[in-house]
């Protein structure tokens, strides 16, 4: 069940939200990506190691932690959410690099 919520607020990133200048164009949120999605990035999923401990090193990257640190600060998260924008496209989630990769994990 854990999982599937990770899933599902990644897909709401993924699918973008409408922007209050124009309801027809979605964009990405950075406070969700804040909030829902880069905590998904720091769990522990079973049989699977935290996103975190591959993607400080690969690609697309996150921000390493600093020492002693929980979370990212304000701006590593604003870092994390330029990098990781460029593999979704909003409103269009099956042809969100992002999310393809976290279904093809999922299904191995």
């Amino acid at each position: 069940m854990s999982s599937f919520l990770s899933h599902a607020g990644l897909f709401l990133f993924v699918a973008g939200t409408l922007s209050a200048q124009s309801s027809s164009t979605p964009t990405l949120d950075y406070s969700f990506f804040k909030e829902r999605v880069q905590p998904i990035f720091l769990k522990k999923r079973p049989g699977h190691a935290r996103c975190i401990t591959c993607h400080v090193h690969r690609i697309p990257p996150l921000e390493e932690l600093k020492d002693g640190a929980a979370t990212w600060d304000d701006k590593q998260s604003r870092r994390n959410f330029e990098m990781w924008s460029q593999y979704v496209v909003p409103g269009r989630p099956l042809d969100s690099s992002m999310l393809l990769h976290l279904s093809r994990a999922e299904q191995n």
